[in-house]
């Protein structure tokens, strides 16, 4: 991956908040995702396959 693609990935608001998660809590599930963001188990795992 490419600085460009790696910039176009995490611009997007809920990719960045998925590595803010990680990086405080370094170990999460999709379950852990979903409750913190408040968001679709489908669209975490989209956005969690992107990464």
């Amino acid at each position: 991956m490419n600085g460009v693609s790696l910039l176009k990935c995490i611009c997007d608001d809920t990719r960045f908040e998925i590595l803010e998660l990680l990086q405080k809590n370094k170990e999460l599930c999709v379950n852990d995702f979903v409750e913190k963001l408040e968001k679709d188990q489908p669209l975490v795992s989209h956005h969690l396959k992107t990464l």
